[in-house]
């Protein structure tokens, strides 16, 4: 199961995200500043409860907070290197297994184009669009993307008892 990514990238919404990480590198005061700026990174309303974002929010020495991503994705150009779509076109091609992305309905690096070549590369991809969401959906919404995430692996692997 993968959240917003597919073999072709919409190249101006990665170097946003690219300047979202820059920006954020710094950290936060608190979870409701982070939840500002991710508001203003999707250009969509800011959620009224920020309370999600803490479980994708870490403590730094200095008692700020910062996302969890790994810091040096802002100090090297590891984002979308001309090679990157090239692998993924690779690795999608040999996908056998069930594969399912949850597209977000406001992706900035998710087109119509990138889901149509998905699709010619992986034919059992399955496709849910998270509603009302940007990319950083994970962040945000965690909680419903694991329960979707759940809901979708029970199907391929039902619990037994």
């Amino acid at each position: 199961m993968l959240a917003d990514i597919a073999p072709l990238l919409i190249d101006n919404g990665i170097d946003r995200m690219r300047d979202f990480f820059q920006t954020s590198a710094g950290g936060f005061a608190d979870v409701d500043a982070a939840a500002d700026a991710l508001a203003h990174q999707l250009e969509l309303p800011r959620k009224r409860d920020a309370s999600g974002l803490a479980k994708s929010l870490r403590r730094g020495s200095d008692g700020r907070l910062y996302w969890h991503w790994d810091p040096l994705t802002v100090a090297l150009p590891m984002i979308h290197p001309p090679s990157e779509g090239q692998g993924i076109e690779l690795a999608a091609s040999l996908v056998r297994c069930p594969v399912v992305m949850v597209r977000a309905e406001h992706s900035e690096i998710v087109s119509d184009a990138g889901v149509a070549l998905f699709h010619q590369l992986t034919p059992q991809l399955e496709v849910i669009e998270a509603k009302g969401v940007g990319h950083m959906f994970t962040g945000d919404r965690n909680d419903a993307f694991a329960e979707t995430l759940l809901e979708q692996l029970g199907r391929f692997a039902p619990v037994t008892a």
